[in-house]
């Protein structure tokens, strides 16, 4: 996508925290179903399906995570090969397109793009044009960014 720098302050694996979006302020959730089982929705309040960790790549993964839905289970997907082209599947990140690296903003410090490499695309959050989330390949807009908000 680009030569952003990795967001610096990544939480540790076992860490709960819910992805808010910067312009949106929706939170990203991951649900077993329906359809779509990957998106966002306005209502926060540490709902369980807002709720994921990370796991931390090691080896040819390392300094790339996978997104872990507390909820049920399994890791978020970004890809354009099949559809959905975003969503999720069980297991620890067992395909590529389950990999994630978060690229910190130029401008906003406190902010990042959730890129995964392997599909070259980043997620989105927006209200006011559909669709309002999905993953995206192409240039920066403020709709990417994204912020961990720690849960207890």
């Amino acid at each position: 996508m680009d030569d952003s720098e990795s967001f610096p302050n990544i939480p540790a694996e076992g860490v709960r925290f819910q992805l808010k979006a910067r312009d949106s302020e929706h939170f990203m959730y991951s649900r077993p179903g329906p359809e779509p089982t990957v998106s966002h929705s306005p209502i926060g309040g540490e709902r369980n399906d807002q709720i994921f960790t990370l796991i931390h790549g090691r080896h040819d993964r390392k300094g790339l995570y996978a997104i872990k839905s507390w909820a049920c289970g399994n890791v978020v997907f970004s890809r354009f090969t099949f559809s959905p082209t975003v969503g999720n599947i069980s297991g620890d990140g067992d395909y590529p397109d389950n990999w994630f690296d978060f690229l910190q903003d130029d401008h906003d410090k406190e902010s990042f793009r959730i890129y995964c490499p392997t599909s070259d695309s980043v997620f989105f959050s927006r209200i006011a044009q559909e669709p309002t989330f999905s993953n995206f390949i192409g240039d920066k807009y403020s709709d990417q960014l994204w912020r961990f908000v720690l849960v207890d």
